[in-house]
């Protein structure tokens, strides 16, 4: 094969390559291999949360970009049911993390425990995407769950301690992320 045609075929293979990963389907995982709980009332409706973390966990890693300054180990999604329902996302930053990149991690985060409450239960609703696969919003667990932010770096200093009640706007972006990687 000469260079010429070389070329060709490399350009070929490159562009379909782009074409193809600028296509991939989004499926959704259902991890108890069940189908979601079917509740007519949101208040019957209590989140498990180590397979909400199993989820979000497994999701973001399948991302494309690494969240190099979440030190290992530390990242975790626990909550609360009841009365009183709370996601809690806890984390610590290497030092120098900015809130650019924290904004950044949290919106995917945020995105994939909506997307998460959705496969366990069916009240709640999956997070909406646009055709270019940017995320609008983070579905409606958090109309009934409160966030708490709690996020530091390695000498405790804090990063980001915040409670955003049920309901309430979220100070972070869902299009952050598709904005960001689109």
């Amino acid at each position: 094969m000469n260079n010429n045609k070389k070329s060709i075929f490399i350009a070929i293979l490159l562009i379909v390559s782009i074409l193809c990963g600028c296509n991939r389907p989004r499926i959704v995982r259902n991890y108890s291999n069940k189908p979601p709980v079917q509740f007519n009332n949101v208040d019957e409706a209590n989140l498990n949360f180590t397979v909400l973390h199993n989820y979000v966990i497994d999701n973001i890693l399948s991302q494309m970009t690494p969240f190099f300054f979440v030190q290992d180990n530390t990242f975790e999604i626990s909550g609360t049911n009841g009365e009183y329902k709370s996601i809690k996302i806890t984390a610590t930053c290497d030092k120098g993390t900015i809130r650019h990149d924290l904004d950044l991690f949290l919106s995917l985060v945020l995105y994939y425990i909506g997307e998460g409450a959705a496969v366990q239960y069916d009240v709640y609703k999956v997070p909406t995407v646009d055709s270019e696969g940017t995320h609008l919003d983070f579905g409606t667990v958090f109309n009934e769950y409160s966030i708490v932010f709690d996020i530091s770096l390695p000498d405790n200093k804090v990063l980001l301690k915040e409670t955003v009640d049920a309901g309430d706007p979220i100070p972070v972006d869902p299009k952050y992320w598709g904005e960001e990687n689109g």
